[in-house]
C-alpha cells in the first residue's frame, strides 16, 4: 500500500464547449520535493516576477512579456518533466467536450444518487442513517471527484491510499471549517465536517464502484479499488502543484488555438515549449478535426471529443 497525492485543475473555453482537466500525482515525498523545487525557482526569480507575485497564472504570459517571464515558466515545467523522466511524479491531461463531460460526470452523479437513495444497495447501506435532505450535499460533489473515479488506475495501484487536492474557489471553500448537521445516528460523533463527509462518501463509492461497472458492462471505467483518505479542495494560490497543473492546461489550450490558426504569437510560443516535453503530434489530428475558430477564440465542434494526453504513454 502506498500513499498517492493528486493535484487537479480544470480549464474551460469561454463558451463552455470543452474543458481541459490536468492531474499531477506522486508519493508525498516526491510531490513535496517538486513543490520545494518550484518554490526555489520563485525565490531565485523574485526580481523578474516582481514584488507583488502571488502565484503563476499562465494566461498572463503573453508575447509582450515572453522574453522576461517565459524562462521562469520553462524552469517550472522543467522541474516537472525531469521528475517525470525518472518516474517520480505523473501527469495526465484530458481534453473533452462539455457534452462528454456532462454525459459521464452527469451519469456518474445520477448513478451515485440512485445508489444512495436505495437503502438496500452497498453504498446506500453505508450511508443509510443520512436523511434524504442530506444526500444532495454528498452526490453533487461527484463532479469534483470525477477525475479520480475515471483515472485512478493511471494514478495508483489497487489498495493505494489517495489524497486528493482539486483546485477550488468559491462556495466549497466556505465549508472547509464547517460541520454538517447530519441526520440519524452513526457510529461516530456528530456533526461531521463537510469535507470529511465527502471523503467518506468518495471512499465508500470507490469501493463499490467496481461492482457497478461490472454489472453495467462499462468496460472503459476502472474496477480496481483504492481508498480516498483525504479530500481537500484547495485555493491554487496556496499550491504550486495546482498552479503547475494550470500552466500545463494553459499551454495545451494554446496548442489547440495554434493548431486552429489563431494568429497570436503567444500560442505558437507556448506550443513550441510544450512540444519539447510531449509528443503533441500524436493528438494533433484529433484536435484539428474537433475544433474551429468562432470569433476570436476556438470552440469544440465534436460532441464526442475525449483526448487523453499521458506523456509517459506517448514515449
Amino acid at each position: 500500500m502506498s500513499i498517492v497525492r493528486i493535484y487537479a485543475d480544470e480549464a474551460y473555453c469561454n463558451k463552455r464547449t470543452f474543458r481541459i482537466i490536468t492531474l499531477i500525482w506522486g508519493s508525498p515525498g516526491y510531490v513535496e520535493q517538486l513543490e520545494s523545487a518550484i518554490a526555489a525557482v520563485v525565490q531565485n526569480n523574485r526580481t523578474v516576477l516582481g514584488p507583488n507575485f502571488k502565484e503563476f497564472h499562465a494566461h498572463k504570459l503573453t508575447r509582450k512579456n515572453w522574453a522576461t517571464l517565459s524562462p521562469v515558466y520553462e524552469a517550472v515545467l522543467a522541474e516537472l518533466f525531469e521528475r517525470m523522466h525518472f518516474r517520480q511524479v505523473g501527469l495526465q491531461t484530458v481534453i473533452l467536450s462539455e457534452d462528454r463531460f456532462k454525459g459521464n460526470a452527469g451519469w456518474l452523479t445520477d448513478a451515485v444518487r440512485k445508489k444512495l437513495e436505495d437503502r438496500t444497495s452497498d453504498l446506500g447501506q453505508q450511508f443509510q442513517s443520512f436523511g434524504e435532505g442530506d444526500l444532495p450535499a454528498v452526490y453533487y460533489r461527484v463532479n469534483q471527484l470525477f477525475p479520480i473515479f475515471r483515472y485512478r488506475e493511471f494514478l495508483a495501484a489497487p489498495g493505494d491510499h489517495l489524497e486528493y487536492f482539486p483546485d477550488s474557489t468559491g462556495k466549497v471553500l466556505n465549508y472547509v471549517n464547517t460541520n454538517f448537521p447530519m441526520s440519524g445516528t452513526l457510529p461516530f460523533s456528530l456533526p461531521l465536517n463537510y469535507l470529511e463527509i465527502i471523503r467518506m462518501f468518495g471512499d465508500a463509492y470507490l469501493k463499490s464502484f467496481g461492482v457497478m461497472v461490472k454489472e453495467l458492462g462499462l468496460g472503459k471505467w476502472p474496477t480496481s479499488i483504492q481508498h480516498l483518505v483525504k479530500f481537500q479542495p484547495t485555493d491554487s494560490a496556496s499550491s504550486y502543484l495546482i498552479q503547475l497543473c494550470d500552466i500545463v492546461s494553459n499551454f495545451i489550450f494554446s496548442f489547440i488555438r495554434y493548431c486552429c490558426g489563431l494568429p497570436d504569437a503567444k500560442y505558437q510560443l507556448k506550443s513550441a515549449v510544450l512540444k519539447k516535453y510531449i509528443q503533441m503530434e500524436e493528438v494533433e489530428p484529433a484536435i484539428k478535426a474537433s475544433f474551429s475558430i468562432e470569433g476570436t477564440d476556438v470552440i469544440c465542434t465534436a460532441p464526442d471529443l475525449w483526448v487523453n494526453i499521458n506523456p509517459l504513454a506517448l514515449e
